[in-house]
């Protein structure tokens, strides 16, 4: 009866194991993982190992895992890397999930360029930290009655069309998920686990947090040609992205500065919309100015208006060339800001 007793109780560790998940944690140096958070993914049945962002390109580490949990990233600039990125995408097309919380999803506090954008990302830091449902999904379904999942402020969310609110914070959405690439991805503009005490999470925070892990790790299943179509449309999406964002993108967000085209117009135009101020401050002193004033005025004007044409017109030409442009294309065309950008500037505003 006792061989038959361990034999049993061997065969229950070895199930345990078979059919265990594993998180990878993120511990970049600015993180918040409590240690009762992760007695509670412990408890539920989850394995965790430590992941560096260098491990975010790490292929066989990458394979380890089920879920990446990223936290925390306050001023934790340009993360991930655009190495990191293209192999978060990879991962996620392989039927894998990401829980992107607190700062790790957008540019607020940031200047990161957004993993997911489709589902959703931060993009402003507002007051309050008080989590509500949002919707009738499962995971809205969750969040049974408000909680703070730590701090004081919350992230708001741009909120893609892959996404699906699920959470709100003062009548902001902070919580999205999404399903792209026969993966899951989940952005939260929240301090998941902040509040954590050494033993465990409990109540709300721990329904929810465990909610979002499982539904992470929830994707169907898929044929390997199955995966592999979606890894190949999941690399082409990130580089058109990624390419457009280099050489288009002018708006206030995840850039030290516009992109190529943008940059170039506005170094140009800065110089024509100066000088046409002056003039026009010189013409307002007269009851009607001289005509040569109004000439140069004029031509002012219109070399501004051409400029501005000239981007329009290289912009929808660049726009064009990417989305016909395959991956080895698009991986080989590297962006030089500097140099590309006083190619631009020629073209815009001939001498």
């Amino acid at each position: 009866m006792k061989r038959i007793a361990l034999c049993l109780a061997a065969a229950a560790v070895l199930a345990q194991a078979g059919s265990s998940k594993t998180v990878g944690v993120l511990r970049g140096g600015r993180d918040v993982i409590k240690p009762g958070m992760l007695k509670t993914l412990e408890a539920a049945g989850w394995a965790h190992t430590n992941m560096s962002p260098a491990d975010l390109v790490n292929t066989n580490k990458l394979a380890a895992t089920d879920v990446l949990l990223f936290t925390g990233g306050w001023n934790a600039y340009y993360f991930p890397s655009y190495e990191a990125r293209r192999a978060l995408h990879g991962y996620v097309a392989g039927g894998k999930g990401i829980l992107s919380s607190g700062f790790r999803s957008g540019y607020s506090r940031t200047a990161s360029r957004p993993l997911f954008p489709q589902v959703g990302a931060t993009h402003n830091r507002g007051n309050g930290s008080l989590l509500e449902g949002f919707g009738d999904s499962p995971l809205a379904r969750a969040i049974k009655e408000p909680f703070s999942a730590g701090g004081w402020d919350h992230m708001t969310l741009a909120v893609g069309p892959a996404g699906k609110a699920f959470a709100q914070c003062a009548g902001d959405p902070v919580g999205a998920h999404g399903e792209i690439y026969g993966g899951r991805y989940i952005a939260l503009g929240a301090f998941i686990g902040g509040n954590a005490p050494s033993n465990g999470m409990t109540g709300v925070e721990k329904d929810v947090f465990l909610a979002m892990m499982n539904c992470l790790n929830g994707a169907p299943k898929r044929s390997d040609a199955d995966v592999a179509k979606a890894r190949a449309q999941a690399d082409l999406d990130f580089l058109r992205r990624e390419r457009t964002w280099d050489w288009t993108f002018d708006a206030r967000g995840h850039e030290y500065g516009p992109g190529i085209i943008p940059g170039a117009r506005h170094k140009a135009a800065g110089v024509l919309e100066s000088r046409i101020y002056r003039l026009e401050y010189i013409a307002s002193f007269f009851d009607k100015a001289p005509r040569s004033l109004q000439d140069m005025i004029a031509d002012l004007k219109a070399g501004l208006a051409e400029l501005d044409a000239n981007a329009k017109k290289k912009t929808a030409a660049v726009e064009a060339k990417i989305k016909g442009m395959s991956v080895a294309e698009l991986d080989a065309w590297k962006t030089d800001k500097a140099r590309q950008g006083a190619e631009v500037a020629a073209e815009l505003f001939p001498a």
